[in-house]
C-alpha cells in the first residue's frame, strides 16, 4: 500500500509535467518524424490501467481509482466504454490487439522501456478473458442492465449506490454460448500464448488450453442467437445471416495455427470459414462493412 500511495503521487505529477519527461520512455522513438510514439504508447497503457476493474494491481498508476467491483463473479478486466459493463467479448477483442501489436513491434516496446508494462496490461486482459471461459459456455456479461448504462458515478462507489437501490452488491452476470465471442476469446488467448511462451511458459499453456477448448466450443456451436445483455450494445448478430460468426471462426483458426502449427485449423480457415465470409453484393470482393472491428475481423 505504501507503494501504491507513493505511484499515485507520482502519477499526478507525472500528468502535471508531461509523462515522457519522467518515466523509462525515449525520447523521439521514431528517428524519421517528430512525433514521440513511445509517449502515446505510454499514455494508451495509462488509459487500459483507468479501465481496470477488481482489485487493482500495485502497479496501476491512475491516481484517482481503487478498488472496485469485488463481488463481481469474474474479477479483474476492462470496463466497457464510460459506463461499468464488463463484456467478454470487447475484453478479449482488446487483448488480442494488444497482443498483436507486442507480436508485430515486441523489439520497437522494449526500445521505447515499455516492455514490462506492457505486458502487464495484457495479461490483466488475458487473465480475465480465461476466467470467463466455463467450458460448455462463457460468461458473457457482468453488470446490472438498469443501472450500468444510465448512472454516471465512479466506479469505487457504484456497489455501495447498488445496495441502497437495489439491496444487493452482486452485480448480475449472464452465460452465453455465442460464437463470435467465444471465438474472440480463443484469438486472445491463442495471441497470448505467442506473446508468453517465452517469458512466463507456465501461463501461456494455460492460455493455449483455453484457447483451444473454446474453439472447439465457438466450431461446434456455430451460433450468434444466445448473446445475453451483450445484444443490447454489441449484436453479433446484425446481418440475420449465418456467415456473421464466420470471421471471428477464421481469425482464431489463423491465430491457433500460428500458435500450434498443427495443419488442421489452417485446413478450417481456407476450406471451411474462408468460402463463407460475407462478399459485396454482386461482387467476389470481400465485404468490410466496418474497418478492423470487434464485429469485422
Amino acid at each position: 500500500m505504501i507503494f501504491k500511495k507513493i505511484a499515485t503521487v507520482a502519477s499526478a505529477l507525472v500528468l502535471s509535467a508531461g509523462m515522457a519527461n519522467c518515466l523509462p520512455v525515449e525520447k523521439n522513438a521514431n528517428a524519421s518524424g517528430d512525433y514521440n510514439y513511445a509517449e502515446a504508447l505510454q499514455k494508451s497503457m495509462f488509459f487500459y490501467e483507468v479501465q481496470q476493474a477488481g482489485k487493482l494491481p500495485e502497479w496501476n498508476m491512475v491516481s484517482w481509482r481503487a478498488d472496485s467491483m469485488l463481488t463481481d463473479v469474474v474479477q479483474g478486466g476492462w470496463f466497457d466504454a464510460g459506463d461499468h459493463f464488463k463484456f467478454a467479448l470487447t475484453n478479449a477483442y482488446t487483448a488480442n490487439m494488444l497482443a498483436w501489436g507486442l507480436i508485430e513491434y515486441k523489439d520497437a516496446v522494449k526500445k521505447a522501456g515499455l516492455y514490462d508494462l506492457y505486458t502487464k496490461n495484457l495479461q490483466w486482459g488475458l487473465d480475465y478473458v480465461m476466467a470467463c471461459d466455463e467450458g460448455d459456455k462463457v460468461i458473457g456479461t457482468i453488470g446490472h442492465p438498469k443501472m450500468d448504462h444510465v448512472w454516471w458515478g465512479s466506479a469505487e462507489l457504484y456497489e455501495r449506490k447498488m445496495k441502497l437501490q437495489y439491496d444487493t452488491d452482486e452485480r448480475p452476470y449472464d452465460e452465453i454460448t455465442c460464437t463470435t465471442t467465444i471465438a474472440d476469446m480463443a484469438s486472445a488467448l491463442a495471441s497470448g500464448y505467442i506473446v508468453f511462451k517465452e517469458d512466463n511458459p507456465e501461463l501461456a499453456e494455460q492460455y493455449l488450453e483455453h484457447a483451444k477448448s473454446l474453439f472447439e466450443l465457438a466450431d461446434k456451436t456455430r451460433s450468434n442467437d444466445d448473446q445475453g445483455v451483450q445484444k443490447e450494445y454489441y449484436n453479433t448478430k446484425q446481418s440475420g445471416s449465418d456467415a456473421d460468426f464466420m470471421d471471428e471462426l477464421f481469425l482464431a483458426a489463423n491465430w491457433l495455427y500460428k500458435a500450434t502449427g498443427e495443419q488442421s485449423y489452417l485446413d478450417k480457415a481456407e476450406k471451411e470459414y474462408l468460402p463463407n465470409l460475407g462478399r459485396e453484393s454482386q461482387s467476389t470482393e470481400y465485404k468490410y462493412t466496418w474497418g478492423y472491428c470487434w464485429d469485422d475481423t
